[in-house]
């Protein structure tokens, strides 16, 4: 699985890589391209087993070799590289230029943690999983659809959007929300950990496993299909 940023070299000197304009598609296929070495061989028309995949962390400043194959390179020439490029030509959200006009489709998953954006556009769909943890984020836009999980652990939300669908697991540990919306569909586990949630809503649909501890949910409470999922 790649990290935040992903880099292939074909051993010769040349690097291959994603830079914001690549990654971002504007207009009505708005999206944001994920960051991956089979992505950036295609981008590249390259052949991703003739490749050398390089993965850095700017974050944490982790630079790792994924996989190298029939070429080689100098990893102190590729590492320092790397570590000279200008990420906030590469990443807007990391760089605080806040979110881009038009991108409302995200083919991959979006990892938001720790940055200091406070809203998402309506309509936003996210082919993957979302991590908002430890953002400014205090409400979730209408029309939101994650294919993957979502993550709002240790955030401002204290409500969830009606006719909101997560196709992974969905993690509200430690936010203010104190209530489900109906009809509310969860494909992963639902982690409601130390939250003021009181009762569970009609409709609710939890696929993994229904994690209670720390609520105020009762045992008796809980709806019929979901008693052997529950947690406490």
């Amino acid at each position: 699985m790649c990290n935040f940023f992903s880099l292939c070299s074909d051993g010769q000197g040349s690097y291959y890589y994603f830079n914001f304009h690549d990654r971002y598609l504007a207009g009505d296929a708005a999206k944001w391209e994920v960051d991956s070495h089979a992505s950036i061989a295609a981008k590249f028309n390259k052949d991703e087993d003739r490749l050398n995949k390089y993965e850095y962390n700017p974050k944490t400043g982790k630079f790792s070799v994924d996989q190298i194959n029939a070429c080689h390179d100098d990893r102190e020439a590729v590492e320092k590289f790397v570590r000279a490029l200008d990420f906030q030509q590469i990443d807007p959200f990391r760089a605080g230029l806040g979110w881009p006009e038009g991108l409302n489709k995200i083919t991959g998953s979006l990892d938001l943690q720790g940055i200091g954006i406070t809203s998402l556009p309506e309509g936003l769909s996210v082919g993957g999983s979302l991590y908002l943890r430890g953002t400014g984020i205090t409400s979730l836009p209408k029309g939101l659809s994650v294919g993957g999980s979502l993550d709002l652990e240790g955030t401002g939300i204290t409500s969830l959007p009606k006719g909101l669908s997560v196709g992974g697991d969905l993690y509200l540990r430690g936010t203010g929300i104190t209530s489900l919306p109906e009809g509310l569909s969860v494909g992963g586990s639902l982690y409601l950990w130390d939250t003021g949630i009181t009762s569970l809503p009609e409709g609710l649909s939890v696929g993994g496993f229904l994690y209670l501890r720390g609520t105020g949910i009762k045992k008796s409470s809980v709806p019929k299909h979901l008693k052997n999922k529950a947690i406490f």
